[in-house]
């Protein structure tokens, strides 16, 4: 038995295309507004804005793009400010912007190379599954569905796909005097007490 984990996947299409630049553009609107009228701290916090959504939905490059926006903001407020202690805390700033981005940026890889491996099993599942004969199956614990191979069907006298590929569906098929014992077994296994499943009725 295969026991895969559902990680969310990776937001793409126009929407964050759209959403990123205009949203940047907005924080700097602002920013030069709140520095004309001589507010320096309000605007800052902005900032982290165009940072998650660049890094969440676009990875490396969202990190590249947020270093960039980092380096325009100190620029903002070396334009409107000679005082070397408001440059420092901009310089500090700078640097937390990225460290902020870095974080980000690396959760995202990790999502998506979480993501990618788990298509991949799924992908090499169904090459098993269609090249063999066997009545195989596989449960996604945490979504509770599963994937049924088209000769599991046959062997119990359905069409391909006919019944839903859910637990409760393997569950229903299996007669009542053995249920208790299927799931006693299915329950040591995740218990990690039996390396595999194997139970005979």
């Amino acid at each position: 038995m295969t026991i895969s984990r559902t990680f969310p996947a990776p937001q793409k299409g126009w929407l964050p295309f759209l959403v990123l630049p205009v949203l940047t553009l907005a924080v700097f609107i602002i920013s030069i507004f709140s520095l004309f009228e001589g507010w320096q701290t309000i605007f800052q916090n902005l900032f982290y804005f165009p940072i998650i959504i660049a890094c969440v939905y676009y990875g490396k490059k969202g990190f590249l793009f947020s270093v960039l926006l980092a380096l325009s903001y100190f620029i903002l407020m070396a334009l409107f400010s000679n005082d070397p202690v408001v440059l420092q805390g901009a310089l500090l700033r700078i640097l937390f912007f990225i460290f902020f981005a870095g974080v980000i940026t690396y959760l995202t890889m990790i999502r998506i190379k979480a993501e990618d491996a788990l298509q991949e099993s799924e992908e090499r599942f169904r090459l098993t599954r269609d090249a063999v004969n066997d009545g195989i199956w596989d449960w996604n614990i945490p979504t509770g569905t599963a994937l049924f191979s088209p000769h599991w069907y046959t062997m119990l006298g359905y069409e391909p796909d006919e019944l839903p590929a859910t637990y409760p569906t393997w569950r229903s098929l299996i007669h009542p005097d053995d249920v208790d014992a299927a799931e006693e077994k299915i329950q040591r296994h995740l218990d990690q007490k039996e390396e595999g499943y194997s139970v005979e009725f």
